[in-house]
């Protein structure tokens, strides 16, 4: 008999809060939804489709490629081990699915959120600061 849908998660960001093992991982690739054990910490994107909802990874080159399905036996594992994340500017960006940054800022630039002067001032401060992340209330900016 085919398995039924997996639970019902609501879209979007969560992060796995222990280690879960997959029950069908497949040795011979190294690609995420097929490894043996997904780390704790581990965050994932929860999107819904016409047909069912996907888990994807959002370090994955290609998310949608690499999803587990609802009717998968692995979803119902990493379910039972999700907490809801907290949207940074990266997980904004993969939700809606933009994947190449400088777009963005091309277009704040020509919509004049952004100056040129600002990213200038903005690769400066970085130099200036020995390459160091400039500090964020936020360490998962």
């Amino acid at each position: 008999m085919d398995k039924k849908a997996g639970p019902q998660i609501e879209q979007g960001h969560y992060v796995l809060t222990r280690d879960v093992k997959n029950p069908k991982p497949d040795r011979r690739s190294k690609e995420w939804n097929k490894l043996e054990m997904w780390p704790k910490g581990t965050q994932v994107y929860v999107r819904y489709t016409n047909i069912n909802s996907q888990i994807e990874f959002i370090e994955s080159r290609w998310p949608t490629l690499q999803s587990i399905d609802s009717y998968s036996e692995a979803y119902d594992v990493i379910a039972a081990a999700l907490e809801p994340a907290k949207e940074t500017y990266k997980r904004l960006l993969h939700r809606i699915g933009v994947h190449n940054t400088w777009w963005v800022l091309k277009r704040l630039v020509v919509m004049g959120k952004v100056t040129l002067a600002d990213i200038e001032q903005a690769v400066n401060e970085e130099d200036a600061s020995d390459n160091q992340p400039m500090a964020t209330s936020d360490p998962e900016v």
